[in-house]
């Protein structure tokens, strides 16, 4: 099997799972992802399995297809590879709780990290040019999302919409490098 196919997969499972949470328990817009898969025991569990699923396929993709087809540098499959531990980590440790500052610790982290990852692919020159474009408009609107959920109260209070946003926008920029 062509390592290739299962970045779409993973990101399929990790949006599935988000959207199961998103429908089947309340939601708060103000809220983030993990403190709502936090809110109940069966929530927390399913995050937590279908993240690590997704995760492992995302690393499988980055590290195992994307770095190599495009012989980007080490540094891309390093933050990969801690953007797959941190988002993993995350996902089983609640948010809430005593363990609340590692969790964000993990994810915050990593989060961070997809800026670099897109930067790293905008500035390849072994990656298509029309992907490189795409990414540098996805890693503009990372940026662009990442000030303003630190600086703007109106996005805070749609903290949901933001950082589901931050996500797609990140899966944008990587599924261009490997399918433009």
């Amino acid at each position: 099997m062509e390592l290739r196919i299962l970045g779409p997969i993973g990101f399929l499972i990790g949006w599935i799972a988000i959207s199961l949470l998103l429908l089947i328990w309340e939601v708060d817009k103000a809220k983030s992802i993990s403190h709502h898969a936090a809110a109940q025991k069966s929530s927390y569990v399913m995050m937590a399995i279908f993240e690590t699923i997704s995760m492992t396929l995302f690393a499988l993709f980055t590290i195992g297809w994307l770095a190599n087809q495009y012989d980007l540098s080490p540094l891309f499959a390093f933050c990969s590879l801690l953007v797959t531990i941190g988002l993993t980590a995350a996902a089983w440790i609640p948010v809430t709780g005593k363990n609340g500052k590692l969790h964000d610790l993990f994810a915050w982290t990593a989060a961070l990290l997809f800026m670099p990852m897109l930067l790293i692919l905008t500035a390849s020159s072994n990656v298509p040019s029309k992907a490189r474009l795409v990414n540098a408009g996805c890693l503009t609107i990372l940026f662009i999302l990442f000030t303003l959920s630190k600086i703007s109260k109106s996005v805070q209070r749609h903290h949901l919409y933001a950082q589901s946003t931050y996500i797609l926008v990140f899966d944008i920029g990587i599924l261009a490098a490997a399918y433009l």
